[in-house]
């Protein structure tokens, strides 16, 4: 739908150009409409029917034009370390691209695109060649003295360097082409380093790693972990052995020192404005002047010996104290003196050390990346979310954390941030407790392509209904509403895929005019801007008005007494325990279950919807799952069976004629009675058409080649089962929230990151204003219980929250 000029930018996509080219396809679109519209409005123009407009869009100029840029080289090199522990010291391995790939890899996919040599590992590679294959032909030739992309040059550029690369590379190539794979193994080999051992939990050594790379001269650096936890306790790790640090250094007598020394500026203070209060009662100011003078001096001496006294030495911080002036610093720090992680992100940017994650409040998050950027924090631990969007170069990069979140587009977009522009002419990735067999594997994956996602759901469908039947111009919201349904990403160039949506845009449209959001026009009706409006919880959204039209809540929400318009604590329990099961879905591993954990102030495990509750989104899933079933077996008539008949990683086939003569083959291919939108192969584990909705049944049992599978569906099954079959239970952070009023109390018991909480809270407390609001909107009876129930609700939920 964007109109106006926009600019793109990513380091982490394969295919840019089927990127430009469907953005160029919606481009050519939107300039078919605009003249389309143009033309419309010339001839109501003309025939007198349609006045000036002062929102003509298309008197504007547009342009229409997609432009690609491409730059494959970065302003410094990368290189690769992998940390182990030798001699009860941290010690970090030069890891060279090359080791991480085989003779097989290099033979079948080539070197990965993104796969660069820094010089000095350029001529690590060559050496390596040199020593394997005594007799090499070519080794005079592609010796760097003799290389022609480097003789008699008194500057070597870094183009130059890059062709030494390629050409190195080649010959490698070329070896296992002319049948040398043993010499290129053995080059692989010799590349590999030669590591110490790696401690069962290396996070114990966290400060140990941090202060050897500050003695290295690598900091300012960034340390990504994938547990929230894990990111706060590593800072707060490494703060904890500068402090003890200083403690050591700091004289016997001197905590004794600084406590006289405070007592005494107390007593000063006191002083001072008792003579202050003296002086403007007293007529005679002279000798009372003196006495002042004599006061503030001493204020001043005292003041500068306790800040002698308490000063954090120099190897006792990461902090770059010239970096920010005092003032600028107190500003940066006053930001923040109001939020939650306030003062201990003051004491841990006092020491130079920082910690960032999602689950932080914007200022929160501000003060350590305005502090990092000028310098003066120059330790930072963060989640993935740190890597994006977020201007935080640094020199290195230090992967602290295995993780599944650790693929190939996350390393690329964390390790991108080492280097800086105009400072460093390289950049350090560190590998600290990441096994060697997952660091080959980041860096020799190809970067992903971009290919699209499914781009509809039945609330965005009824946001585009509403779009196109209450925009303030109906041509361009009709334009903007085709252009979302007929040139998605993943329709491009995808005959089947368009073939699908339209399929799917229909069953939506059926779903919305039974469900009562749309008339048989297509125009919104009832609750469709409450649906809308929580889009975002599909599909709990339309579950919530599923079961308000019901009158569950008006069953619910029955005041204290008759004419009353207040409710019991009760009443809003249950409320939060039905809103909990709704918006508030979070769960815990089904191992917590057997657990015999003691729990403080939570319940923890949410007990089940109220039973009138449960009937109701049983009977509503029922519907839903019956309806999808039906469109699923229609669009598998679009699905390309030839692939179906083939295994995706393999590619073997069973739809040749060497299947044909084998009765195993055509016995199991041939079970197609009630299998017609199960793939062929997941039909031999027993699955049929009856289970394509069951809440257990995984992603992949529908035909792949049909681009859809039952997630789509918008059903709310109450219980999820993990990988072994076991029902997971929701967590009840909501509602003992409401209970208890405590943030650690969920932190303790219900085993969530107070800031994770907090945010989840907050998410929850907006929904139910949001629904309180849209609720007095709607109805007419302002004593509506359902809508003073909510707004009670409301009230009480964001009295709790202030308070923490």
């Amino acid at each position: 739908m964007i109109r106006c000029p926009f600019l793109a930018l990513s380091a982490t996509i394969s295919n840019p150009e089927h990127l430009t080219e469907w953005l160029k396809s919606v481009k050519q679109y939107w300039k078919q409409e605009d003249s389309r519209i143009a033309k419309s409005i010339a001839s109501k123009r003309k025939d007198g029917c349609c006045a000036n407009s002062s929102k003509d869009s298309v008197t504007t100029k547009q342009s229409y034009k997609v432009r690609l840029v491409l730059y494959g080289e970065r302003y410094n090199d990368l290189e690769k370390h992998v940390c182990s522990v030798k001699h009860d010291d941290i010690c970090f391995d030069h890891f060279h691209p090359c080791a991480a790939l085989t003779t097989d890899h290099i033979e079948r996919y080539g070197f990965p695109s993104d796969l660069t040599l820094s010089p000095r590992e350029s001529i690590q590679l060559y050496d390596a060649m040199f020593q394997v294959w005594e007799s090499w032909p070519r080794a005079q030739e592609l010796c760097p003295e003799n290389s022609i992309h480097l003789k008699n040059k008194i500057v070597i550029k870094k183009l130059d360097a890059r062709k030494y690369e390629e050409s190195l590379k080649e010959e490698l190539r070329n070896w296992i082409k002319n049948g040398n794979e043993e010499e290129v193994k053995n080059v692989l080999e010799n590349l590999s380093p030669d590591l110490g051992f790696s401690p069962e939990n290396m996070l114990y050594i966290f400060p140990l790693l941090v202060e050897k790379l500050q003695k290295m001269g690598k900091l300012p650096a960034i340390f990504f972990l994938f547990k929230l936890r894990s990111v706060e306790n590593s800072a707060r790790s490494a703060c904890h052995f500068l402090e003890e640090k200083q403690e050591e250094k700091r004289p016997p007598k001197a905590d004794k020192e600084a406590q006289i020394m405070a007592n005494k500026l107390r007593k000063v203070k006191k002083s001072i404005e008792k003579q202050k209060i003296i002086d403007e009662k007293s007529q005679k100011k002279t000798r009372k002047m003196d006495q002042s003078l004599i006061h503030e001096a001493e204020h001043d001496n005292l003041l500068k010996c306790l800040e002698k006294n308490l000063k954090i030495p120099q190897d006792c911080t990461y902090a770059d104290q010239k970096a920010i002036d005092a003032d600028s610093l107190q500003m940066v720090f006053d930001r923040v003196k109001f939020q939650r992680k306030g003062a201990e992100l003051k004491d841990l940017a006092v020491r130079g050390i920082g910690y960032h994650h999602s689950s932080m409040t914007a200022k929160e998050k501000q003060l350590v990346e305005i502090l990092f950027r000028k310098g003066f924090i120059r330790v930072v631990t963060a989640t993935g979310t740190l890597a994006l969007g977020v201007n935080m170069p640094c020199k290195s990069v230090v992967f602290a954390q295995n993780s599944v979140y650790l693929d190939a587009l996350n390393y690329r977009q964390m390790s991108g941030r080492a280097g800086r522009r105009g400072q460093d002419l390289m950049g350090d990735v560190y590998f600290f407790d990441i096994p060697l067999p997952k660091v080959k594997k980041l860096i020799k994956s190809k970067v992903p392509e971009l290919r699209g996602q499914f781009p509809l759901n039945i609330s965005l469908i009824l946001r585009l209904m509403l779009l196109a039947s209450r925009g303030d111009d109906p041509e361009d919201a009709k334009s903007k509403v085709l252009s979302v349904l007929k040139h998605s990403l993943l329709s491009f160039k995808q005959p089947r895929a368009l073939e699908m949506l339209k399929l799917y845009f229909l069953f939506s449209l059926q779903f919305l005019v039974k469900e009562g959001y749309l008339d048989q026009e297509g125009n919104p009706m009832g609750f469709a801007g409450l649906v809308s409006h929580l889009h975002y919880h599909e599909p709990s959204n339309l579950v919530f008005v599923n079961f308000l039209v019901r009158g569950l809540f008006h069953n619910l929400c029955r005041p204290t007494r008759e004419g009353s318009k207040h409710f019991s604590q009760d009443v809003m329990e249950k409320l939060v325990l039905v809103l909990a099961h709704l918006f508030g879905r979070r769960y815990l591993p089904a191992r917590y279950q057997d657990a015999k954990c003691k729990f403080y102030q939570s319940k923890v495990f949410l007990d089940d919807l109220p039973e009138d509750f449960s009937a109701a989104l049983h009977e509503y899933n029922m519907g839903i799952a019956k309806d999808f079933a039906s469109f699923l077996l229609i669009v598998s008539k679009l699905a390309d069976m030839k692939q179906e008949h083939q295994l995706p990683l393999s590619k073997i086939k069973f739809t040749g004629k060497e299947c044909e003569d084998s009765q195993l083959v055509s016995h199991l291919m041939g079970c197609k009675e009630g299998r017609v939108a199960i793939s062929p192969f997941v039909c031999l584990s027993g699955n049929s058409d009856d289970d394509l909705l069951q809440p257990g049944t995984p992603n992949h049992v529908t035909l792949r080649t049909i681009s859809i599978n039952h997630t789509q569906a918008p059903v709310l099954w109450p219980q999820k089962f993990d990988s072994q079959g076991r029902g997971m239970p929701l967590n009840a952070y909501a509602l003992d929230f409401y209970k208890h009023g405590s943030l650690k109390g969920l932190s303790q018991d219900n085993g969530m990151n107070e800031g994770d909480a907090y945010q989840l809270l907050k998410d929850f407390l907006l929904t139910i204003q949001s629904i309180s609001v849209s609720l007095r909107e709607l109805c007419e009876n302002e004593d509506d219980n359902v809508v003073l129930a909510f707004e009670q609700l409301s009230q009480n939920f964001r009295e709790k929250f202030e308070n923490v």
